[in-house]
């Protein structure tokens, strides 16, 4: 894949390193709205299945990757508040504009990588899904602790301005991402 806008590259190597760098902030944020249970439940899954994907072990880039690591954790916290039901949280909407980008990165990966947020629901890490943590206080405090800890222990890869890591990006999603 080649970026022909080059504003568009141009604006994707200026983004990319900020959302890893803001990835324990915006963690943070997410957690407190997760646990706001003023939230809708539709916005609390959405916020719980970004979330458990971060503390997944296999990603679909794998955290060790230099540059890249975490990138794929960024995109999915903001596809995962693109496609929340419910409203969204003022504090949350910086994030949620990020996925216009996003999906303008992605193209035609974007239906694949959505159906793959979307999926986040029901998957289980550390033995438990979204759902399931949202229907126990005792799991979901421990689970905010969990990415609160994250949060505090991050240290955010470096993402140079090269435009090659655009095209190994999107090569590692679409190899990954399920068909």
């Amino acid at each position: 894949m080649s970026f022909s806008a080059p504003e568009l590259e141009a604006q994707l190597l200026d983004r990319f390193p900020e959302w890893l760098a803001s990835l324990p902030s915006d963690t943070l944020l997410m957690a407190q709205e997760l646990e706001n249970v003023e939230n809708s439940r539709a916005l609390r899954v959405s916020l719980a299945s970004g979330l458990n994907y971060l503390v997944k072990s296999l990603d679909l880039i794998d955290d060790g990757i230099e540059s890249l690591g975490y990138l794929d954790d960024a995109m999915v916290l903001r596809l995962a508040l693109k496609n929340a039901l419910g409203g969204i949280p003022e504090s949350l909407l910086g994030l949620r504009g990020d996925a216009a980008l996003l999906v303008e990165f992605l193209g035609p990966l974007t239906g694949r990588f959505e159906s793959f947020v979307a999926g986040l629901e029901s998957l289980k890490v550390h033995g438990h899904s979204a759902l399931e943590l949202l229907e126990d206080d005792a799991l979901l405090q421990a689970f905010l602790t969990e990415i609160r800890e994250f949060a505090q222990l991050y240290e955010p890869p470096r993402f140079p301005r090269d435009p090659s890591l655009l095209v190994k990006t999107h090569a590692f999603l679409d190899a990954k991402l399920p068909r």
